[in-house]
């Protein structure tokens, strides 16, 4: 049996359907090497987004280094607060040396020295008597420096009167 070549619409001698499917499947425009290479590397993922196992690690480092600067953080704080009282230290005593210095000064002059043995000790320069005297009342100074009671006002006095009948 011999075969004849078909001849019709599709083409040439020899052609079926599916052969030129084929022929036109290959001649349809082929990839470029940019294409080839984006496919090679997986970047046919445009519109997934980023991967969760991604996004989880991501969260996890974040949280990790959060809690990681907390404890530096609380440590600073306490640095600067320990600071503040040990400059309150300095000043006060700053303060105190300034008094103290000035008391140095003081007791460096003979006529102060001499001052503060009359008052202090009772002496006296070679010559001269002294007079201590006993019993004498109160002066108005010594009144005024003690305290006076006040009397309670009105509202005291009333809450007074309820304490007494429990």
């Amino acid at each position: 049996m011999t075969t004849t070549p078909k001849t019709g619409a599709g083409g040439g001698a020899g052609t079926s359907k599916t052969s030129r499917r084929r022929q036109a499947a290959r001649t349809v425009a082929s990839p470029s090497p940019a294409e080839r290479a984006a496919v090679k590397r997986g970047s046919d993922r445009r519109g997934r987004g980023i991967s969760p196992w991604l996004a989880i690690i991501v969260l996890v480092i974040a949280v990790l280094g959060i809690a990681g600067s907390v404890k530096p953080f609380n440590d600073l704080q306490e640095v600067r607060r320990e600071q503040a009282e040990m400059e309150a230290q300095v000043a006060l005593l700053e303060q105190e040396n300034a008094a103290v210095s000035s008391q140095i000064d003081l007791l460096e002059r003979d006529s102060y020295v001499e001052a503060l043995a009359r008052s202090e000790l009772n002496l006296a320069r070679p010559g001269e008597d002294v007079y201590i005297v006993t019993g004498v009342p109160k002066s108005a100074s010594s009144l005024a420096e003690e305290p006076t009671a006040e009397k309670p006002g009105p509202l005291e006095r009333l809450l007074d009167s309820l304490r007494s009948l429990y």
